[in-house]
């Protein structure tokens, strides 16, 4: 029995670090950020999204993108768990593009 649960505890913390490690190498946190921009930027230019939704849109990537300065700084290069987190906070952004643009995305 202790096994198993040493077993479980083992695995329930290696769950978050697998995960961000999926989204690190499933193209990287900064081309995930460059291909949101250029998304941004290209549906803000053919008229797809508005100036208030593109300039919000800029801001939260900003914002995101400062954070993983800070987080770089800090932690002198990312975690895991911090790569989670942006990662998290990347497809926020992401489904907040999918909600503007409907089908178009």
């Amino acid at each position: 029995m202790r096994k198993l649960l040493l077993i479980a505890g083992v695995a329930a913390l290696a769950l978050p670090s697998l995960a961000a490690a999926q989204y690190y190498h499933a193209g990287g946190l900064t081309q995930r950020e460059d291909r949101l921009d250029r998304t941004i930027r290209d549906r803000f230019d053919t008229g797809e999204i508005t100036w208030s939704d593109a300039h919000h849109d800029r801001g939260m990537l900003s914002d995101i993108r400062s954070r993983e300065d800070r987080l770089r700084v800090d932690h002198d290069g990312l975690t895991a768990d911090d790569r989670l987190d942006l990662a998290r906070q990347l497809d926020s952004l992401d489904g907040q593009l999918r909600d503007q643009l409907g089908d178009s995305y």
